[in-house]
């Protein structure tokens, strides 16, 4: 066959040979075969590099060398009122109810820490500043206290704030390095849960007055912080030169609160927080956000048999908060969370513009 027995299409002019590949009879079934190439393709390529990723996360050997060792504590829920054999449940729907149980310094299931429980937390936790004392590498560099100190049966001014002095001066006495200790208030820390004080430059003020100490700072380095904390709750401090916390009144922002009361203080609230993260972009330094409530969702086992999951904070609170860390994501090294009680880490897809949700 030479070139002269084919057609323009490539057709075989002759009896001898079937028509040719690029014929229009023969097309579609070309293309398809070229798309399901193409597909295979990609396919193996996305796979490939879920393997990469999945092998680097399983990588337990990556160190990184500027890492800060951070104490987490959160949650404790001190009640005062419980002894070793006595205590009141904490949980719906049998809030208050009186519970008999072993003599135990832990106290029981579905009740509030007992002090000696607390203050065995706190000693353990203030143990690992001590062993790794003698190397940078390992001490603490910081720890952030995430909220909720009071228990959940406390309500009004006196329990409250005499449950984050107990906790305070426990953390002082087991402190014994005087590691800057940096803390956000829960729902719990507040005179009624959930509900903003009726006096609130009073009650920010007397909380001020108890916590201060474990900053571990100046009066004249904590100026700004003082101004802002007294008033709203919140409050900026400069732990180094290249590192700001950023302590948010989440309370603020919760879906439980009540939204005639905290609206404009929530709104007052971020644009503080975006003016202090577009500082510290013009300073040059980084951020570590905390709060008490997470922004995602709540993990809440509220019949003791199923888990419950719902948003927190107000619907448009989270879009905003998620409008800030995208703009500012070159700024916020990490955010820090708790009020779960649970261990756990969420990570939500940046495409849908969320963020992820640390040290839970």
């Amino acid at each position: 066959m030479t070139n002269k027995d084919l057609d323009w299409e490539g057709n075989y002019q002759g009896d001898r040979f079937p028509k040719g590949l690029l014929n229009k009879s023969h097309r579609p079934s070309v293309y398809a075969l070229l798309v399901l190439v193409l597909a295979i393709s990609v396919l193996s390529g996305l796979l490939y590099r879920a393997f990469r990723t999945n092998t680097r996360l399983k990588n337990s050997d990556i160190v990184f060398p500027d890492a800060k060792r951070i104490g987490i504590i959160s949650d404790i829920h001190l009640d005062m009122e419980q002894n070793l054999t006595v205590c009141k449940r904490s949980v719906w729907p049998h809030l208050h109810q009186v519970v008999s149980h072993f003599s135990s310094p832990y106290g029981a299931d579905y009740c509030d820490s007992t002090y000696d429980f607390v203050e065995l937390t706190i000693q353990a936790l203030f143990k690992g500043v001590s062993e790794g004392s003698s190397s940078s590498s390992s001490s603490y560099e910081m720890v952030l206290h995430l909220g909720d100190q009071v228990g959940h049966i406390i309500d009004g001014p006196a329990g409250t704030i005499n449950a984050i002095r107990e906790v305070t001066q426990l953390i002082q006495l087991y402190n014994t390095h005087q590691v800057p200790v940096y803390l956000t208030l829960g729902n719990n820390d507040v005179p009624y849960d959930y509900v903003q004080p009726r006096d609130p430059v009073t009650w920010y003020t007397t909380v001020w007055d108890v916590i201060v100490p474990l900053f571990h700072r100046s009066a004249l380095q904590l100026t700004n912080a003082r101004d802002t904390f007294t008033r709203y709750g919140y409050y900026r401090i400069n732990h180094s030169p290249d590192l700001w916390i950023v302590s948010m009144n989440t309370v603020l922002l919760s879906r439980w609160s009540n939204v005639t009361q905290t609206r404009d203080l929530a709104e007052q609230q971020f644009h503080w927080v975006a003016e202090t993260l577009s500082q510290a972009r013009r300073s040059r330094v980084r951020v570590y956000l905390i709060g008490h409530i997470s922004p995602i969702l709540d993990v809440i086992d509220d019949d003791l048999t199923s888990n419950v999951t719902s948003m927190t904070w107000r619907s448009e609170h989270v879009v905003v908060f998620r409008r800030l860390l995208r703009l500012y994501s070159d700024v916020v090294a990490f955010s820090f969370f708790s009020h779960e009680h649970t261990d756990i880490f969420f990570a939500s897809r940046d495409t849908w513009g969320y963020m992820s949700r640390d040290a839970k």
